[in-house]
């Protein structure tokens, strides 16, 4: 078993990859758990929905960590970047 950077969140390297939960992924994040349901639904923050339950993968939090930890006016030119893929522009 691999340990992620959060030593309490263990992962199953065996079987698949770990969707956490929103309180899992509120701590990870150092989020409230509010903050996380909020961003989720702005598609701010990645996560996927198993049923009526939110899952966050570990890996796409981490690069979801890393993305915004990268300097703002590199943050704006890959946002204005996408926004000119998405209309055309």
């Amino acid at each position: 078993m691999a340990v992620a950077r959060n030593p309490s969140i263990v992962l199953n390297g065996g079987i698949g990859r770990r969707l956490l939960n929103v309180r899992e992924a509120a701590q990870y994040l150092g989020l409230e758990v509010d903050t996380v349901y909020r961003r989720a639904s702005l598609g701010e923050v990645p996560c996927v929905k198993v049923g009526r339950a939110l899952r966050f993968d570990l890996k796409a939090l981490e690069r979801f960590v890393e993305q915004q930890s990268k300097p703002l006016a590199e943050r704006r030119s890959m946002s204005v970047y996408s926004q000119e893929v998405r209309w055309g522009v």
